[in-house]
């Protein structure tokens, strides 16, 4: 689910769509894995749904952003997300 006021509203954006095709997810390393500029969540709901025992923060500035992403994560049965607003690197601790 998209809305107007979000980044790339109608479809996943070439750029994202390049990182998500071009990652060696062999060799993320072990721990959480971080969001930043989620947007309405379509790369860390779908990172988090791949990999159910990982960890995934997934932050924005967006306020509307973050809503339409909790409720994706909600509608796609993803539950290893964490969606909280970040400016950036300000709010995120691990």
């Amino acid at each position: 689910t998209s809305d107007n006021g979000v980044f790339s509203k109608h479809t996943v954006d070439y750029g994202s769509r390049v990182l998500v095709k071009n990652v060696n997810y062999d060799l993320i390393p072990a721990g959480k894995i971080l969001d930043l500029g989620t947007g309405y969540g379509p790369i860390g709901i779908a990172i988090a749904k791949a990999f159910p025992k990982r960890e995934v923060d997934m932050v924005d500035v967006n306020e509307l952003a973050l809503s339409l992403a909790q409720k994706n994560a909600r509608d796609n049965r993803v539950d290893n997300v964490h969606i909280f607003t970040s400016d950036v690197y300000d709010q995120v601790t691990d």
